[in-house]
Order: C-alpha cells, then structure tokens, then sequence
C-alpha cells in the first residue's frame, strides 16, 4: 500500500508539473499569436496611411497641371505622379502580399504611372499635350479624388476590416472603374494583360451560374475544388459581386475570393518565390488549360503568355467550335515558372460577360489582302475575334502584323473597316499596348 501511495504522489506531481507546463505553452503561443496579429494590423496602419499619402499627392500635382503650360513643368508635376503612384500600387501590395490580390487597385495605379510616363515622353520630345490628354488626367485627378474619399470610410479597427473593406473598392476598381470614371478615359496597358484585358461593361454579370450560398456552403464547394484543409473563412464582401474571402490556413497572406452566386472563382492570389525557372511559356500555358478544365471551365485557351520575374502571364479566353476567340470572356492566370502552379486567377471579364452568343460567322476562307501600300510582315494566320468597342462587341479579324521591330495587332469588321489598332511599345517598366 505505502509503494501504491507513493506511485500516486509520483503520478500526480508530474501530472500537475504537465498542466503547468502545457498552460505555460499555451500562454506563450497565444502571445505569440497575438504579438504577431499586433504587428500584422500595425504594419496594415501604416499601408494604408501611406496609401492615403501618396493618393493625396498624386491628387495634388495632377491638380496644378491645370494651371502650368510650360512642358518642362507638366513634365516635373508628370513624374512626382509616376512616383507617388509606384509608392500608392506597393502600399496596396503589402496587404496581400505580391501583386495581384487587389488587381483593380494596384491596376489603376500601375496605369496611372504609365500613363504618365507616356505624357513625359512626349514632353521630352519637344511634343505638347493634346486636349485629349489633358481630359485623360483630369479624368485620373477625379478618380484618385473619389477613391480617398472611399477611402475615409474605411474600417481601421482591425488589420482584417481594412482587408475587407480595400477588397470592395477593389471590386469596384476592377469592374473597369464603373462608379469612378466616365469612360472616355484610355490608359495603356500592361502587354501582360493582353488584347482586350478590360473588356468588362456596365451590366449585370451574365457568367455566374448556380445558387445563393451561405458561408458553410461556399465554405463547402472550396473545400470539394482545392482540397480540405486548405482555405479558411475570412470575411465577405458587398462589392457589385456579393463574395466571401479565404485565406490559406498555412499562410494568411493568400487570399482567395469567390461569388456568393455559384461560389465562382473571382480572384486568388498567393505569395510565392519562384526558383529555378524549368518552364517554358508554351508548358505553362499548357499545364494552365489543365487547371482550368479540372475547375469547370472548358473550351477555354491560351491567347496571350508573356513572362515576367519567373512568372508566366496568360490570358485564356473561351474559343467556340467554330474558332471564334471571344475577348470578353477571359480568365488570367499567373504561373509559376518553377513547377507550373498556379500563384494567381483572375476571372472577373469571364463572369461578366460569358453567356450563350449567336454569331453570323461568315463562310469565306480567313485570309484577307492587305492594302499593297501596306509594307508589312503577318505574324501568324488571322483568326476571328469577338471584341469588345464602346458599349457593343463586334465580330472582327484580328490580323498581328510587324513593321521592322515594330508589332501591331489590327482588327477588321465584316465590311473590312479597321476598327480598332493597337501597338506593342516598349518602355522602361515594361511592354504596354496603346
């Protein structure tokens, strides 16, 4: 009996030492956990007051270009706005990682930086702005005035509300700034972005199919599509989509953003490191068709790859049985170059614009002859492309040709009248289509 009491003592010593030594763990993962949810929302703080700044200055010197006419001048206020634009698009950034989480916003800014990139160089070329130019950015001064004021509603009680808050003006922003410009604005963009990028119009989005879900639901179709055990409820949305947000369970920083219709894709984007690059463009466009056929959406092919910093850029649109590329309907995808998966999905022209189409596809062979004074090379055979102008989508040939080291991509209506150009022009911050 006197060796039972004695184990029993034993027993319970090390019992309590375990509690105590389990609570004192469990104390320190917690103020772990919470140091680091401290230092998370206090560097979201400063984000966005530094994207405040840079929207205040941005504002500010595109307002004194109203009252300069002298070009070295335009182009002084020109190039404060390529600078605090750079600071805004990676103060949005650092919400969520790499580029990419908040397309619409850092897009804007981005734009807004190369558009006035463009300006200085006719500037610097002893060239003036034109009145057209002029309208274009006074029309980017009013949004970046709209936007802070957006911005002054925003929930800075936690670094998580200011996440979700940035995601409906982004939503906004994304839907070709619908409450935040007139349209008669042009910026040019990004050749990763390809032909037609922004092809989203003012309409109720058409592509989204299936019921209303509640959090568990939608919680349940990603858990079926990515896998369970992968993203974690984070929060909802009331953008013009109604969405909900997850994050990735291992790392808080990806994000991913589905319809609360149809639990449809909208954006995803995860941080990454790319290693050593074993893919080539044609493999990760290839391997990105895969990805989206296993998601649900078939007929869908590559139109445009363009690599940058070990990541592949491609744009997929849905091709019909009859060949017929249709620009509205696009999907984005950022791949890594590394092993092929996939960093980033964008699906917002796709959800927008895809419905069922009746298209007078004419019968005559796809070759057309261009004007002889025309000297140039065709890049490739021509192909029939629905494409979006002004308020309408209209059934052209679309014709790459190059001039010299020059490419353009031309499109032709039924009648055979050009309707639309656009040009591959290199820059210091990369290729852009004007």
């Amino acid at each position: 009996m006197k060796g039972f009491k004695t184990v029993a003592i034993v027993l319970l010593i090390a019992l309590l030492l375990l509690t105590a030594g389990t609570a004192a763990y469990c104390t320190s993962v917690t103020r772990q956990r919470d140091e680091y949810k401290i230092a998370l929302e206090n560097g979201y703080e400063q984000s966005f007051q530094d994207l405040d700044y840079a929207l205040g200055n941005i504002e500010l010197n595109l307002s004194k270009l109203q009252v300069v006419s002298a070009p070295a001048e335009q182009a002084n206020y020109l190039g404060k706005v390529v600078r605090y634009a750079e600071m805004a698009e990676t103060s949005v950034a650092l919400f969520a990682g790499e580029r990419g989480a908040f397309s619409g916003l850092e897009k804007f800014f981005n734009q807004t930086a190369d558009y006035s990139e463009t300006a200085i160089r006719t500037l610097s070329s002893g060239g003036r702005l034109s009145a057209e130019e002029k309208g274009c950015l006074a029309t980017m001064r009013r949004n970046c005035s709209l936007i802070r004021g957006k911005l002054q509603n925003v929930d800075r009680s936690d670094g998580a509300s200011v996440y979700v808050d940035l995601a409906d003006i982004n939503s906004e922003l994304s839907l070709t700034f619908v409450e935040l410009e007139d349209a008669t604005i042009e910026y040019p963009s990004l050749i990763y972005d390809g032909p037609f990028s922004d092809s989203l119009v003012d309409r109720d989005p058409e592509g989204l199919a299936g019921k209303q879900m509640t959090e568990t639901e939608a919680q349940s179709r990603v858990d079926e599509t990515f896998g369970a055990g992968v993203w974690q409820y984070g929060g909802q949305a009331n953008g013009r989509i109604p969405s909900y947000f997850f994050t990735d369970i291992q790392n808080g920083e990806n994000v991913l953003q589905v319809s609360q219709k149809g639990c449809m894709v909208m954006q995803m984007n995860t941080v990454y490191s790319v290693g050593e690059i074993r893919l080539g463009e044609e493999q990760c466009a290839a391997m990105g068709e895969e990805y989206l056929s296993a998601l649900g959406y078939e007929n869908m092919r590559s139109v445009w790859v363009s690599m940058y910093n070990g990541v592949a850029y491609v744009n997929y649109c849905y091709v019909s049985d009859q060949g017929v590329v249709y620009y509205p309907d696009m999907i984005k995808l950022k791949i890594a170059a590394d092993d092929g998966r996939v960093v980033g999905m964008e699906c917002l022209n796709y959800i927008y614009n895809h419905r069922d189409r009746t298209l007078d596809i004419p019968e005559t062979d796809r070759q057309m002859t261009l004007d002889e004074t025309l000297d140039v090379t065709l890049e490739g055979a021509p192909r029939y492309a629905l494409i979006p102008l002004n308020t309408r989508e209209v059934l052209c040939l679309e014709v790459c040709m190059r001039i010299d080291d020059e490419m353009y991509f031309v499109y032709y209506d039924a009648d055979g009248n050009e309707v639309n150009v656009l040009k591959v022009v290199d820059t210091e911050r990369g290729k852009l289509l004007q």
